[in-house]
C-alpha cells in the first residue's frame, strides 16, 4: 500500500533530520559512513599506484624547505633570494618537518594523502541537503544522488594522481573545502564560531597558492553582504585576516623583491601585451571537461534552486567556480599533466550539480526533479568509467616514462653529488631533484628559480609571443655560461652527434640547441657520459675541462630508471 502524502512528508522530514540534526539516527550515520568509505576505498585504489611518482616541481619546494630548516634561508641556491615556488605555507610546513628531523619526501606525501581523504569527507558535507525552517520539501531519496556524486569524487583522477606527488594540491583543496563548508554551515545553522574557522581556512589557502586570495576575498564579500546578520566580531576578524595577508605580501616583497612568484615571469600569464594564455587556458578547460567527463554535469549546474538558502549556497559555490576558471584562463593553465589546476574546481561543479538536481525549480518547461536525479546518476556512472580509463592509460603510458624520468633525475643528482667537487654550479633543465640530491647550486635554464633568466623569458613572451625566441635563447645561453658552471646537463630527444651538430637543429628544443652549439661549450667543456632516461629522452653530462673526473662504467648509476654510457674521446 502506497504511503499517504502526509506519510511521505514525515519520511522526508525524518530523513532530513537524520542527515542534518545534531542527534543523527543510526541509519543516517551508517549511510554516510558507507558512502564515504566507498569513495575513500575507490580513491585509494586509484592513488596508491602512483605513490612512487614525485614531479620535479615538488623537489623545488623540498629544497627551499630544507635550506630554511638548516639556516640558509628561504632560498633555492644559498645567497639567491628568488621565489621559485608558489606554495609558501606548504614550504613552511615542510621546513618545520625537516627541522624536527622528518623525511621531507615522505611527510609531504603522507600529508597530501591525508588531506585528499579528508577532502572527500568535506565534499560529502558540501553535498548533504540543508535544513531550512520554511522549506521541508527535500526528498527522502536524495541518497542515491549524493552517493553517485561521492563516487565521482572518489574516482576523480587528477586528485588521485596528485595526492601522492608531494605538492600542495590536496592540502590546498582541503583548506578551500574547510572554508566553504564552515561558511555554509555557519549561515545555515547561525553558528558564529564556524565563520572564524572559515576565515582562517581561506587565509591558509591564500598562503598556499597565490590564487587562494581570490577565494578569501569572495568569502569576506559574502560576509559583508550579510553584515546585518553577521556579528561585528566576525566582520572585524575578516578585515584582520585581509590585513594579515597584506602584511605577508609586504614581507615577501621585502625578502624576494617581488609580490608575485618568480614562476609568473618564467611562465607568464596574460597581460595587455600578451593575450595568448587566455586561449591556451580555454583549450585547457575544454580538454579538462571533456576528458574528465565533468562536461556531463554542466547542465545541472545552471538549474538554480528555488529555496532561498539553497540559492545562497548556489551563488556562493558558483562564485568559487568562476574564480578558479578566471585564474586558469589568466595564467594559461598548467604545464604539469592531468589537470592539476582543475582539482580546486571540481568540488564546486559537483556541489552545484547536486543543488541543481535536488533543489532545481519545478516549472512546466523544466524537467521533473526525479528525471534530473536519474539523469545525474547515469552521468556520474559515465564519469567514473572515463576516469577509470584515464587511470589505466596513465599507469601504462605516463608512469613508464615520466615516473622513470622523475626517479632518474634523483639518481643522476646523487651521482653528480659524488663525482663533482663541492662549490661548483650545474646548468640543468629539470632542476628540483638534481639540486635536492646533488647538494650543488643549480642554474635553471627555464628561469623558475633564476630571476635573470625569467626576466629574459618574460620579455621574450611580451615581444615575440614565445619564451624561447632566437633572442631569448642566445641571451639565456650567454648568461648561463657567464656564471662559469662546472657542469652542464644537456637534454636531448635522441643520441647526439658531437661532430656534426647541425643535424640536430630540427629535433632539439631551441634553447637546448643554442647551448649545444655555444662556442664556450666546445672550448671549455668535455662530455663524459650520457643517461638514457627512456627511449625518447637523453641527458648528456658536460664538465669543465679543469674539473678532474675519472670514471669507469661501474661508477655510473644503472637500473630500471635509466641506462648510462661513458663517452670516450
Amino acid at each position: 500500500m502506497a504511503p499517504t502524502p502526509r506519510a511521505t512528508r514525515s519520511i522526508s522530514l525524518s530523513y532530513l533530520t537524520t542527515l542534518e540534526g545534531k542527534d543523527a539516527g543510526e541509519m543516517g550515520t551508517k549511510t554516510k559512513i558507507m558512502i564515504l568509505s566507498s569513495a575513500g576505498v575507490l580513491f585509494l585504489l586509484l592513488a596508491v599506484p602512483f605513490w612512487q611518482w614525485i614531479p620535479d616541481d615538488a623537489y623545488i619546494s623540498f629544497e627551499y624547505a630544507r635550506n630554511l630548516a638548516t639556516g640558509d634561508g628561504l632560498v633555492f641556491n644559498p645567497g639567491e633570494r628568488v621565489e621559485g615556488f608558489s606554495n609558501l605555507l606548504w614550504t613552511l610546513i615542510l621546513a618545520l618537518a625537516a627541522r624536527l628531523g622528518g623525511d621531507i619526501e615522505l611527510i609531504a606525501r603522507l600529508i597530501s594523502m591525508a588531506a585528499a581523504l579528508a577532502s572527500l569527507g568535506l565534499i560529502l558535507a558540501l553535498l548533504l541537503p540543508r535544513r531550512e525552517a520554511k522549506d521541508s520539501v527535500i526528498e527522502a531519496d536524495a541518497t542515491p544522488t549524493i552517493a553517485a556524486l561521492m563516487i565521482v569524487s572518489g574516482c576523480f583522477f587528477p586528485l588521485a594522481f596528485y595526492a601522492t606527488a608531494g605538492l600542495e594540491t590536496a592540502f590546498y583543496l582541503l583548506c578551500l573545502l574547510t572554508g566553504a563548508v564552515c561558511h555554509l554551515k555557519a549561515v545555515n545553522r547561525r553558528t558564529v564560531r564556524l565563520h572564524y574557522v572559515s576565515l582562517f581556512a581561506f587565509l591558509a589557502a591564500a598562503m598556499l597558492r597565490p590564487e587562494g586570495v581570490g577565494f578569501l576575498i569572495i568569502n569576506v564579500a559574502f560576509l559583508l553582504l550579510r553584515r546585518k546578520r553577521i556579528p561585528m566580531g566576525v566582520l572585524l576578524t575578516g578585515a584582520a585576516v585581509l590585513l594579515g595577508y597584506a602584511a605577508i605580501v609586504v614581507i615577501k616583497y621585502e625578502y624576494f623583491g617581488n609580490i608575485v612568484p618568480n614562476t609568473y615571469f618564467a611562465k607568464p600569464g596574460a597581460s595587455w601585451h600578451y593575450l595568448t594564455p587566455l586561449f591556451r587556458g580555454l583549450r585547457y578547460l575544454i580538454r579538462f571537461f571533456v576528458t574528465s567527463g565533468l562536461l556531463l554535469l554542466l547542465p545541472f549546474v545552471f538549474f538554480v534552486p528555488k529555496s532561498r538558502g539553497q540559492r545562497y549556497a548556489w551563488v556562493y559555490l558558483f562564485s568559487f567556480a568562476a574564480c578558479q576558471l578566471a585564474f586558469i584562463l589568466f595564467v594559461g593553465a598548467d604545464i604539469l599533466r592531468f589537470d592539476r589546476f582543475a582539482v580546486p574546481l571540481y568540488p564546486w561543479i559537483i556541489g552545484l550539480a547536486s543543488l541543481g538536481a535536488l533543489g532545481g525549480p519545478q516549472k512546466p518547461y523544466a524537467p521533473s526533479r526525479t528525471a534530473l536525479k536519474r539523469t545525474l546518476i547515469v552521468c556520474a556512472a559515465l564519469i567514473v568509467l572515463l576516469n577509470g580509463i584515464r587511470v589505466v592509460r596513465a599507469h601504462r603510458k605516463y608512469c613508464v616514462h615520466d615516473w622513470m624520468h622523475a626517479r632518474a633525475h634523483c639518481e643522476i643528482g646523487r651521482f653528480l653529488g659524488k663525482v663533482l667537487p663541492q662549490g661548483g654550479g650545474i646548468v640543468a633543465n629539470e632542476i628540483g631533484a638534481i639540486r635536492y640530491h646533488s647538494g650543488h647550486a643549480v642554474l635553471d635554464m627555464l628561469g623558475l628559480t633564476d630571476s635573470t633568466v625569467s626576466a629574459i623569458r618574460y620579455e621574450s613572451f611580451q615581444t615575440y609571443g614565445i619564451g624561447s625566441s632566437p633572442w631569448s635563447t642566445v641571451s639565456v645561453t650567454r648568461y648561463l655560461f657567464d656564471q662559469d658552471p662546472e657542469c652542464v646537463l644537456l637534454p636531448s630527444l635522441e643520441i647526439l652527434s658531437l661532430d656534426d651538430k647541425t643535424e640536430h637543429q630540427s629535433t632539439m628544443h631551441p634553447l637546448w640547441y643554442t647551448i649545444f652549439t655555444e662556442p664556450r661549450l666546445d672550448r671549455g667543456y668535455r662530455p663524459i657520459c650520457y643517461f638514457q632516461i627512456h627511449p625518447a629522452k637523453f641527458l648528456y653530462v658536460f664538465v669543465r675541462n679543469d674539473v678532474g673526473i675519472e670514471l669507469e662504467p661501474s661508477d655510473l648509476p644503472h637500473g630500471r630508471c635509466l641506462e648510462s654510457r661513458l663517452i670516450r674521446e
